[in-house]
């Protein structure tokens, strides 16, 4: 993973939506929580809110985007976390990071 292309999705511990440019291109990023699996979930839509992707849980270990990859959004989304698991309901955007690297 090559941090020089990183990009900190500006996120907090609240559920959300946010406009992103990611290596260019307006997308839409929508977190939530859900109780019910104790995880937090990633939509994307692309700027106008065509659904791209949804109900992505925010997980630690590998690229969010790899299994993707025909949605043709390029680079990796990757979570950071200082615990090495998921983030926690109070940890999104605080102890653990949404990060995207520019392919």
């Amino acid at each position: 993973m090559d941090l020089t292309t990183a990009f900190e999705v500006p996120l907090s511990p609240q559920s959300q939506t946010l406009s992103v440019s990611l290596s260019g291109v307006q997308y839409r990023l929508a977190v939530t929580w859900r109780d019910a699996a104790s995880t937090w979930f990633l939509d994307i839509a692309d700027a106008n809110g065509n659904p791209l992707i949804s109900g992505l849980p925010l997980i630690v270990g590998g690229s969010l985007l790899a299994q993707f990859a025909y949605v043709g959004i390029p680079g990796e989304l990757w979570v950071l976390s200082q615990t090495g698991e998921a983030p926690a309901l109070a940890d999104l955007g605080v102890s653990a990071k949404l990060i995207y690297m520019a392919a």
